[in-house]
């Protein structure tokens, strides 16, 4: 900012991760000392646990995705004395199919994809991080689900870029992975909802960040009683 020839009057910085938000935090008055300017901390909470970590004491605000988060969040500030946080309610977007019903072919036909006794394939959607965040668990975790059962097809939608260049390029050879692959953010969103609209999607594979939330479990290690979904007539 200090080689800008117009030097700004406001700065805003926007943090997705509570990591960073509370990095920026703690050097947010600093940096308005020494620059000589106002800076305004926008904090964007990216889950819906909610997690005590993303009350950030000196953000000016904060976007949550639902009254859930935000009265719990709230609630958690008041009890640990902690400053007061201006909280705003901004929903995931969300594809429209997710608010209808299944017609009564897709949903027995998504059951029979998670019985283990049918040869139905079994389709996994993967949607690829812009930083390409965990692509070698990612392909690890697909080779053992393959290995466990040829049922599986996997679905991945990615940006191409310089970081999943490597990574789309290797699992190009794969002829039970199918590739969408857009140039620009806003492709990416649309063939991830073109995706789902096309394909009776059954279950997803998420960043590792995402799945610390929920039940991780190793792609090295998956036992026959714990996922009964992977067992097949071959």
């Amino acid at each position: 900012m200090e080689q800008r020839i117009d030097i700004p009057q406001k700065v805003l910085m926007v943090a997705t991760h509570f990591g960073l938000a509370h990095q920026l935090s703690a050097i947010k008055d600093r940096v308005a000392k020494d620059l000589k300017v106002r800076v305004i901390l926008a904090v964007i909470v990216t889950d819906d646990s909610p997690q005590h970590v993303w009350y950030v004491p000196k953000a000016d605000i904060t976007f949550v995705p639902s009254e859930f988060t935000k009265a719990r969040l709230i609630d958690y500030g008041n009890k640990s004395g902690l400053s007061p946080n201006n909280f705003e309610v901004v929903p995931y977007p969300l594809n429209p199919l997710l608010s209808k019903n299944l017609l009564k072919a897709q949903w027995v036909e998504k059951r029979n994809q998670l019985k283990g006794n049918t040869a139905n394939a079994i389709h996994v959607s993967v949607p690829v991080s812009g930083a390409a965040v965990g692509t070698e668990y990612i392909k690890n975790l697909i080779l053992n689900l393959h290995e466990k059962s040829d049922r599986f097809t996997f679905h991945i939608v990615s940006k191409l870029s310089l970081y999943t260049k490597t990574f789309l390029h290797n699992m190009s050879g794969y002829p039970y992975v199918r590739l969408k692959i857009a140039l620009t953010d806003r492709e990416t969103v649309n063939d991830y909802d073109d995706l789902f609209m096309n394909n009776n999607i059954s279950l997803e594979i998420t960043k590792p960040s995402e799945q610390a939330f929920k039940s991780l479990f190793s792609p090295h290690v998956l036992r026959r009683a714990d996922y009964a979904f992977c067992q097949t007539r071959r």
